[in-house]
């Protein structure tokens, strides 16, 4: 969790449905080349350093288990639009951490009901990369999930069907934050 790794993984991938019809139609086409955002793509770590041989999730086109974007591999995505990300809580080089890797995709839909268009999801995948076994493990997930002001938020949560959800039923205005709560203009400025 050196120099390397920070420069390997400390971004995003922001990937989009087009991204991956254009490059699965062009991917063999003379002169095409690779967009960086499917190139860099890490589908696979480097297992000499103790990372995850399928690390992202990627469609293997020829099925060998290798990320090879020039052959027609590409991000899996979830949604229209998905930014995929991971950090391994032992990547700060503290001792003592449990080393769990999380590999994170936020994504959205850009078709669909109204409902679906003004979503935000969130999927988290763990994975125990220690050598130590875990049980009776429990997982605490914060989210500030401001959409108006505090005041006017809903939140809740179906732990059976595994999903959280915040929402408001007021339309956003700033200028009324100013009355309602007495906040000074100059605080509610966008």
């Amino acid at each position: 969790y050196g120099p390397v790794y920070q420069m390997r993984y400390n971004r995003v991938w922001l990937v989009d449905q087009s991204d991956i019809e254009n490059h699965i139609s062009q991917f063999d086409s003379p002169g095409y080349v690779v967009p960086e955002n499917l190139a860099s793509y890490p589908g696979n770590g480097r297992s000499e350093f103790g990372e995850s041989h399928l690390l992202l999730p990627f469609v293997d086109a020829n099925d060998n288990g290798i990320y090879e974007p020039e052959l027609g591999d590409h991000p899996k995505i979830r949604g229209d639009r998905c930014v995929t990300w991971v950090v391994n809580d032992a990547s700060n080089g503290a001792e003592g951490r449990p080393q769990i890797e999380t590999i994170l995709q936020a994504y959205l839909y850009t078709e669909g009901p109204e409902e679906l268009l003004q979503t935000l999801f969130v999927n988290a995948q763990l994975r125990n990369r220690s050598d130590r076994d875990y049980t009776d493990f429990s997982l605490g997930v914060f989210v500030d999930a401001d959409v108006n002001w505090e005041m006017k938020n809903r939140i809740g949560c179906d732990p059976y069907s595994n999903y959280a959800y915040t929402y408001s039923p007021y339309d956003f205005n700033p200028d009324s934050w100013i009355s309602d709560y007495g906040i000074p203009s100059n605080v509610a400025t966008f």
